[in-house]
């Protein structure tokens, strides 16, 4: 069972425990990592395909043509007026000219439709990648909350407060990336301080039930005299992400090499696009694990020690 420390703690202790919070919690996580993994690959292998078949010219851009220059049309249409007047004035050519006419119309008409559900396709599968990957973190961070809380919440109610909180989780991660640019703006420095400073923000407005606003505002102060160790802790966190990152995609990397031969047989049997998917399983998955998942856990821990700092800092003016 984990137990919140309840004293401040130093910044690899502080970590160490977002660590095990995040192996406490990844089994009941698993189907959420699942299942996001499963919408991010299907997005990816969905963009592909329509690029692949855009530069094999097997489909036309609709979206290009709709925007295609008044003067290409012009000249478009003028040629083919000039071809239609000299088919005419030869009577031989006219039943092939119709014929081919016939063809060209119900061509074109598959073609339109062909690339209308492009378009429709595409813009669902967008719809639901912006959609799930701001949906399942949510659920993600209060799932992990709850656990360290010591309460059992299922998947589906996680799910449900992470539809409650889409909209505030949005604005808030939209304000502090704006945030955080017009730090930038003027100068790094000022842009690393706004950034540590608001870091809590859109955490915040999960757990803690804030608005908004006062979400950044109680990040602000949480952060205001623990600036540098909650630095600290961001670096560490981060690097710690990295190093594990680098780990698995090198092991990944050994993986592939040894399984090159499957690969092989299965591009022979013109099934690679099934090797290519499983690829793409393995590192979303591992990513969305280690990158995501392990850093909403070690944030939370963040979050848990400077709260406990503030509150000490109370009892001690009390």
């Amino acid at each position: 069972m984990i137990t919140i420390p309840t004293q401040p703690r130093k910044i690899t202790q502080v970590v160490k425990f977002g660590v095990v919070l995040w192996a406490k919690t990844f089994t009941q996580l698993l189907p959420l990592i699942l299942l996001l993994t499963f919408i991010v690959v299907s997005f990816q292998e969905c963009m592909d395909h329509y690029n692949i078949d855009l530069n094999q010219g097997k489909k036309v851009n609709s979206i290009s043509q709709a925007f295609k220059a008044p003067q290409d049309t012009q000249t478009l249409q003028t040629s083919e007026d000039s071809q239609t007047s000299q088919a005419s004035n030869d009577p031989a050519t006219n039943d092939s000219a119709t014929n081919d006419a016939a063809t060209n119309d119900s061509a074109t008409t598959a073609m339109t439709t062909m690339n209308l559900f492009d378009v429709i396709t595409i813009i669902a599968f967008l719809l639901i990648f912006i959609i799930s990957s701001i949906l399942f973190p949510v659920a993600m961070i209060y799932h992990i909350d709850a656990i360290a809380h010591q309460k059992n919440p299922t998947i589906l109610h996680s799910l449900g407060k992470g539809c409650r909180k889409f909209f505030p989780y949005l604005v808030a991660g939209f304000l502090y990336g704006i945030c955080v640019l017009l730090g930038f703006v003027f100068l790094v420095i000022p842009g690393i301080y706004v950034m540590i400073m608001l870091l809590l923000a859109p955490y915040l407005v999960v757990v803690r039930d804030t608005g908004i606003f006062h979400s950044f505002k109680e990040s602000w102060d949480l952060v205001s005299k623990n600036w540098w160790h909650t630095f600290g802790t961001f670096l560490l966190a981060a690097l710690i992400g990295f190093v594990f990152t680098m780990i698995i995609f090198s092991i990944f990397g050994l993986m592939v090499g040894l399984s090159s031969v499957l690969l092989s047989l299965l591009n022979a049997a013109h099934l690679g696009w099934l090797g290519n998917i499983f690829l793409l399983i393995i590192i979303d998955f591992f990513y969305i694990s280690v990158s995501i998942v392990l850093t909403f856990s070690m944030m939370l821990s963040l979050l848990y020690d400077l709260e406990v700092r503030r509150q000490q800092k109370i009892s001690v003016v009390q």
